[in-house]
């Protein structure tokens, strides 16, 4: 996340940090906590957030924007009941005996 900030020129701004993906879906907050930790070392001022989405939904979003399709609420309203549930992009068995 620090080396994407640099990349893009915001290291040290108020920027928004999305966490998402399927590793941050852990129940432990270890792996959020250090790579905010980690991004607060030069960007104190970071906003860290969950994503709504799974990140395969912005793979739609940016065929969408390329397609020039406005993504407003109408869109939404009717694109989001048919995302799939979390139980679809679960990439780990649990082994946990419950």
């Amino acid at each position: 996340a620090l080396a994407a900030a640099r990349k893009v020129g915001i290291e040290g701004t108020a920027f928004t940090l999305v966490l998402a993906g399927g590793v941050l879906r852990h129940p432990s907050q270890l792996l959020p906590d250090a790579i905010i930790d980690c991004v607060r070392t030069t960007s104190p001022l970071v906003r860290p957030t969950r994503c709504r989405f799974e990140p395969i939904i912005g793979v739609l979003f940016s065929a969408l924007e390329a397609a020039r399709v406005a993504i407003d609420d109408a869109l939404l309203e009717k694109l989001v009941p048919t995302i799939p549930g979390p139980a679809l992009f679960k990439t780990s068995l649990d082994y946990s005996n419950k």
